[in-house]
């Protein structure tokens, strides 16, 4: 099977063909993150550049060892599981962060574990990620039960990891602007040496105003420490300046080309479901089956059911949605979001709740609507991922 995506503006007329995802992947690299990275010399303060081998490969785990000694030579330190949902407004009694961040500087490996059905970044692991950003060397990331899925939908799992990731590490593009203001802070001729260490004391000030300039989340900076030990052996006089349609072939890339891209899977796991090979008998629907891993929960919970599952709890969102003063049987988005921020969720989470919850696009909310909106947020705090769109099977019966 071969699906194009589309390249820079010159090449539009010639788009680019892949036989599969990972060739995409690869592909996409190479012609558009790579590019930047070696421009700004990322892998020289970060990450290695990927090869075809860091694509191709499929997940090993290596133990080296003679007579079973290995677990006599680590130590494993296992923290507390990670809060989500409405659990993460419990209070540990100590500076979690803090205590992850102790450990990453002494440890010699970091182990991330994600669920291959639940990869949402929840507020605490994101902060868990950022007390670990400065060891970065250290981290490796286990997918957990990726052998409840297939192959493709492993690539699918992966894919939106590492969007999920994206979030929250570091970039080639933040990397790339703190080394462009650096090579324009530079002078052309005399007294490179001690502006360089001028520089380089005054990091923190340049991180604050590319903060401002451009908008650049103070999370997504590399570590402020490990920066500038890094930069005590570079030549700024090598560093480029900023080459904005290298950033903007990235933003592409992550925009639209990724997007594009994931359209593959489900052509590729059509092609695969045909070719023959050996089958798992009873177990061959499982994926089909009610008994599945996550069926019934979260988006699927009520999924095949004759009763709307919302009305198990809408009594509950009645009495709210009536004290919130509804006007002809309706509440303003006003009156909406000053109940539903009360959930501590984030702007964009509830703005995309509302979306799926005004299902008439009045900007309004009825008592159905509202009762969707509240459940929509109760599997959100729950740990789950959000639809892009409405199913089915949670559509108000008024609305069908």
């Amino acid at each position: 099977m071969k699906r194009w995506l589309s390249g820079d503006d010159k090449r539009r007329k010639e788009p680019e063909v892949f036989n599969s995802v990972t060739d995409g992947l690869k592909a996409l690299y190479k012609t558009k993150l790579l590019p930047l990275e070696e421009h700004y010399k990322f892998h020289d303060f970060h990450s290695p550049q990927l090869d075809d081998p860091d694509f191709d490969a499929k997940p090993m785990i290596l133990l080296i060892g003679q007579y079973s000694t290995v677990v006599d030579s680590i130590t494993i330190v296992d923290t507390p599981g990670i809060l989500s949902g409405e659990k993460q407004r419990v209070d540990r009694g100590y500076d979690f962060s803090g205590v992850l961040e102790w450990f990453a500087e002494r440890v010699d490996r970091i182990i991330l574990l994600f669920d291959a059905h639940k990869l949402d970044i929840s507020d605490e692991f994101r902060r868990a990620i950022d007390a670990i950003k400065g060891y970065d060397d250290k981290i490796r990331i286990v997918l957990n039960k990726a052998d409840m899925v297939d192959h493709q939908q492993l690539m699918r799992v992966y894919g939106a990891l590492m969007w999920s990731l994206g979030k929250v590490l570091h970039t080639p593009e933040v990397h790339a602007y703190i080394i462009s203001q650096l090579k324009k802070e530079m002078p052309s001729m005399f007294g490179k040496d001690s502006k360089k260490k001028e520089l380089i004391k005054s990091l923190p000030n340049i991180y604050d105003q590319l903060h401002r300039e451009h908008m650049i989340s103070p999370g997504d900076f590399p570590d402020l420490k490990r920066m500038q030990e890094v930069l005590q052996h570079q030549d700024f006089t090598k560093f480029h300046p900023l080459k904005q349609k290298l950033i903007d072939n990235v933003d592409a890339m992550l925009s639209n080309d990724i997007a594009k891209l994931m359209q593959m899977i489900p052509h590729e796991e059509a092609m695969t479901s045909q070719e023959p090979g050996v089958k798992g008998g009873a177990f061959d629907t499982w994926n089909e089956s009610p008994f599945g891993y996550g069926r019934g929960e979260g988006i699927e919970e009520g999924m095949g059911e004759a009763e709307w599952v919302v009305s198990q709890e809408k009594y509950k969102y009645d009495d709210s949605f009536d004290k919130l003063n509804p006007i002809n049987g309706k509440i303003s988005g006003a009156a909406a979001k000053g109940e539903m921020v009360k959930s501590k969720l984030p702007n964009s989470i509830l703005g995309k709740i509302w979306k799926l919850s005004d299902i008439d696009k009045d900007g309004m909310l009825d008592a159905d609507e509202w009762a969707l909106a509240n459940h929509l947020i109760k599997i959100k705090l729950d740990g789950h991922d959000l639809p892009s769109e409405l199913p089915e099977h949670l559509i108000p019966p008024s609305k069908k």
